[in-house]
């Protein structure tokens, strides 16, 4: 019989195993960087501007009163604001911490000037008291009945007009309460204080309400508390 033959095994070569990772050194952490604190960012500080010297508040002062002196010229004598403007120029004339001549011999000569217009408007008003006293004294006495007959104790009476002078523009708003009679002012009215005042500008008012003198302005103002219309004539 035949031998078998002798199986040829081929030796098998274990598969290589696969090369393994390569193991990573982690790299070292680097500390944070130190920081600088930053000082917070402020808002930066405005200059703080110089208080005007008496000199420079006299002299834009004085413009203000010339303004109202070219205005004036422009209205009747007779009811003109003379003596009110008049004070205002004196006040820088008499002010000790202006400086400057120049600046008081001008508030002087404007202040003398006004004063001749004061001594011819009461001239006007001496005159015109003689050729109307019989007008005048019937006006006078039915605004006097009128206010009789409302029972109340007004602080002025008269016909509520604006103020050229005091107009709002560098000096304070005020109204004027003028006799009715002769147009010279009674009393002033400070408006800010009564803003339902313009209403009644044209008409014969009565005035409640606490009046002092106003040294600055050299004037007499009346804080209204009560505005009667005592005529709905304008």
């Amino acid at each position: 019989s035949a031998i078998p033959a002798t199986p040829t095994t081929t030796p098998v070569t274990p598969a290589a195993a696969p090369p393994s990772a390569p193991t990573e050194t982690p790299a070292p952490v680097a500390p944070p960087a130190e920081t600088t604190p930053v000082a917070p960012v402020l808002p930066r500080e405005l200059p703080t501007m110089p208080e005007p010297s008496a000199d420079a508040k006299a002299s834009a002062m004085l413009d203000r009163l010339d303004v109202r002196l070219g205005a004036l010229r422009d209205e009747p004598l007779a009811s003109a604001e003379v003596q009110p403007l008049r004070q205002l120029y004196l006040a820088i004339a008499e002010n000790p911490e202006v400086e400057t001549d120049a600046l008081r011999d001008y508030a002087k000569t404007r202040a003398r000037q006004l004063e001749v217009w004061s001594q011819t408007q009461q001239k006007l008003r001496d005159l015109d008291a003689l050729t109307a006293r019989l007008d005048r004294a019937g006006e006078r006495s039915r605004l006097g009945v009128l206010a009789l007959e409302s029972g109340i104790a007004y602080t002025a009476v008269g016909r509520l007009v604006s103020s050229t002078i005091f107009d709002g523009r560098g000096l304070p708003q005020l109204l004027r309460v003028q006799d009715s009679g002769s147009g010279r002012t009674v009393v002033y009215i400070d408006a800010s204080q009564a803003p339902q005042a313009t209403g009644h500008l044209g008409l014969m008012v009565g005035i409640v309400g606490e009046k002092r003198f106003d040294p600055s302005l050299r004037l007499h103002v009346v804080r209204p508390t009560r505005i009667d219309t005592l005529s709905p004539q304008r």
